[in-house]
C-alpha cells in the first residue's frame, strides 16, 4: 500500500510542476564589469576601475592588474605602485563569474525590467 501511495503522490506532483513553473516570473542575466575593492577609501567598498586614491594614500587610480580582471592596483603617472593589489568584488546579489577569460558581475533580474 506504502508503494502505490507514493507512486500516486510522486505522479500528483510531477503532474503540478508545468503548471507551477508558468506562475514564476522569467529571469535574464545582467552582466555588469567587476569592481575594484576600495575598502578604506570610499564610502562603498565596490568602485570601479578608475577610482582616485586619496592623496594621503599616494594618490593615483585603482586599475585593473590585467585583462582578466581578476585584480585591481595603485597605478600612479601609468606606473604600477605594487600597492593595494586586492582581488576584484562584486556586489551584493552579484556572483563573479569569468566569461571569455575576463571576470564580470552577473545577478539576474525579471524579464522585462
Amino acid at each position: 500500500m506504502r508503494l502505490h501511495a507514493l507512486i500516486a503522490a510522486a505522479a500528483l506532483s510531477l503532474s503540478a510542476a508545468p503548471a507551477l513553473a508558468q506562475d514564476r516570473p522569467a529571469f535574464v542575466n545582467v552582466d555588469e564589469p567587476v569592481f575594484c575593492n576600495a575598502a578604506g577609501f570610499a564610502d562603498s567598498r565596490e568602485q570601479p576601475a578608475g577610482f582616485e586614491l586619496p592623496a594621503d594614500k599616494g594618490g593615483g587610480k585603482l586599475e585593473y592588474v590585467d585583462a582578466s580582471r581578476a585584480q585591481c592596483h595603485q597605478v600612479v603617472a601609468g606606473k604600477p605602485t605594487g600597492q593595494y593589489r586586492r582581488p576584484t568584488i562584486c556586489p551584493l546579489g552579484s556572483g563573479r563569474i569569468q566569461l571569455d577569460g575576463a571576470w564580470v558581475c552577473r545577478s539576474q533580474k525579471p524579464a522585462g525590467s
